[in-house]
């Protein structure tokens, strides 16, 4: 839902708010642009959502702040919220370009993003908080990541680790299992948030196909990927993909 202007209409803009909410679902989203119902097909890039409107449209672009907020730009400008969680808007507008904190969900009813969850930090062994998203319809994703502030010696106060964010979640579209089941995974990611190594978590994980597990580990592995953090260290995440 639109909840206010965000001055990225560009030059000579006047907050006239063309585009007042979007339903993002699997692959396409809806929107009323000037009292006209249109559609477009959507995909997310590096922080940002792209949605395919087509004619004088274009591709509109809206910014990822956070798994509730999208910032958009020109046509499409203003801050959009997940329906329900207005309370939560995080400073991100006013054109700055900055891709801080993005994430991203995917779902079949009003939301701000696509496909994803946010946390931060790189010790498993805390967990924060944790989102569920569906993926292409047929699985339910969950991501619990961590905080590395404390304190040290004499009371120094470490730096929190940078935030690690899911930009793209895994395709199950063709992963199926009999019965409901969770696999978990501990991830380590680079700083261009690719995944470089899978730990399978046994303690998070019900299911007993270990060809299913096999065959899921690797495809996240290939396909999951989170926000770029350039100069960071190797970062630990949870990971849990229920189906």
């Amino acid at each position: 839902m639109r909840v206010r202007d965000n001055g990225r209409g560009g030059k000579g803009h006047k907050d006239i708010p063309l585009v007042e909410s979007i339903t993002f679902r699997s692959k396409f989203c809806n929107f009323t642009y000037d009292g006209t119902p249109m559609s477009g097909k959507y995909s997310v890039d590096e922080g940002y959502v792209y949605i395919e409107a087509g004619g004088e449209l274009g591709t509109l672009s809206l910014e990822i702040v956070s798994v509730n907020q999208l910032e958009g730009e020109g046509w499409i400008n203003g801050t959009f919220m997940r329906e329900g969680h207005e309370g939560e808007m995080k400073d991100g507008g006013n054109g700055s370009g900055s891709h801080a904190n993005s994430s991203s969900s995917e779902g079949n009813d009003n939301s701000s993003g696509a496909d994803g969850a946010n946390g931060d930090g790189s010790d498993s062994n805390a967990e924060e908080a944790s989102t569920n998203a569906t993926s292409a319809g047929s699985l339910n994703e969950e991501v619990h990541d961590a905080s590395a502030s404390g304190t040290g010696d004499a009371g120094s106060t470490k730096e929190a680790a940078p935030k690690r964010v899911v930009v793209k979640h895994l395709n199950t579209s063709n992963m199926r299992s009999n019965v409901s089941t969770k696999i978990g995974m501990f991830l380590t990611i680079d700083a261009d948030g690719r995944v470089v190594a899978v730990k399978l978590d046994r303690s998070k994980t019900t299911c007993k196909n270990e060809v299913l597990v096999n065959s899921v580990t690797a495809a996240v592995k290939k396909e999951v990927l989170y926000n770029k953090v350039p100069g960071a260290t190797y970062a630990k995440v949870s990971y849990v993909v229920k189906l």
